[in-house]
């Protein structure tokens, strides 16, 4: 894929854990994408852009070690595809499931590798990438705050 300049736009996906991890703040939930994702998607189209960062909520989609629900992503994606907007997948946004506790986990490389190894597998289409948002950030507020 050959790409020159890019102007994108982006959904926010972020879903950290506050009050010592006892609240979940899902930013999809929060603005009603969940609702309105249809016509999110159709806004981007309408302004000319081609281009989109958006992530599926990995907390709704990786439900355990090697189980999945993509139902929404498959909606989702096969919309963006249908719309011809080619996504900038974020894998990782600021939060991990619940079972997985958070970036602590000894476990969490593995299990993010089989994550992305099962969305890319699933979706052989998409081609742009940003496996964890903000790296250094992530952490930062994972081990020196964590």
């Amino acid at each position: 894929m050959q790409l020159g300049f890019m102007f994108a736009t982006g959904i926010e996906n972020s879903i950290p854990t506050i009050q010592n991890g006892t609240v979940r703040m899902d930013e999809l939930e929060k603005c009603g994408h969940y609702t309105y994702w249809k016509k999110d998607f159709e806004l981007v189209k309408e302004l000319g852009i081609n281009f989109l960062r958006y992530g599926p909520p990995l907390h709704k989609a990786f439900l355990g070690k090697g189980k999945f629900d993509w139902s929404f992503t498959d909606e989702a994606f096969a919309e963006l595809k249908r719309l011809n907007i080619v996504p900038i997948v974020d894998l990782c946004h600021f939060g991990v499931p619940d079972w997985i506790g958070n970036f602590q986990n000894p476990e969490f490389p593995q299990l993010f590798k089989e994550y992305s190894r099962a969305f890319a597998e699933r979706y052989p289409w998409v081609q742009l990438y940003t496996p964890v948002n903000e790296m250094y950030i992530c952490a930062v507020f994972s081990a020196l705050y964590g």
